[in-house]
């Protein structure tokens, strides 16, 4: 499943399975870095970094493959700070809200259920951690990068528009920003 471990797989379908998982893994940590972080003073890793200037490019890399976000403004670029703050909670909640547009969502803590016409789904957050902030120092022109990495571990239980899911799943996802402009 490039990157994400799969523990259980019960009876759901293994290629929809790593599909699903992978491309739900990689929008929910794309939503959560553009919106819940809010971004500013990624550059130093102190407190009281300015935010960054100019145009900075999104990535994501897992297990190799890399998948492109679109640009965002320095001041989106998260601190040390900012990146240590995402929690279960968090990432669930903006899971819920950005993921699953046209269902009706609800949240509680780091469960997201999910239901609708043939869909009775919950996905729990088990557990989320980010670690090896790196930052650009005071030196942040075209070029340089602020980079992070984020383990998530999801379990997934119910049915999607009839099909049925289960599974588990963990993942590393490696963050970076690169000033572009």
């Amino acid at each position: 499943m490039r990157g994400l471990e799969e523990t259980s797989m019960a009876t759901y379908p293994t290629g929809s399975w790593r599909a699903a998982a992978r491309s739900m893994f990689l929008a929910l940590a794309t939503g959560l870095l553009l919106v819940a972080c809010g971004g500013g003073g990624g550059g130093d890793d102190t407190p009281a970094a300015p935010a960054l200037e100019g145009t900075w490019r999104l990535s994501l890399t897992q297990s190799g493959s890399t998948s492109t976000g679109g640009t965002v403004p320095g001041s989106s670029v998260p601190s040390q700070q900012q990146v240590a703050a995402i929690n279960t909670a968090s990432f669930a909640q903006l899971l819920g809200s950005s993921s699953y547009q046209g269902y009706t969502v609800t949240l509680n803590a780091s469960t997201i259920t999910i239901t609708g016409a043939g869909t009775n789904l919950a996905i729990v957050v088990n557990s989320l951690s980010t670690s090896n902030y790196r930052g650009c120092g005071t030196s942040c022109g075209v070029g340089k990068t602020v980079a992070y990495d984020m383990s998530v571990n999801l379990t997934v239980s119910g049915t999607l528009n009839g099909v049925v899911q289960s599974g588990s799943g963990a993942g590393v996802v490696t963050v970076t920003y690169t000033r572009v402009s």
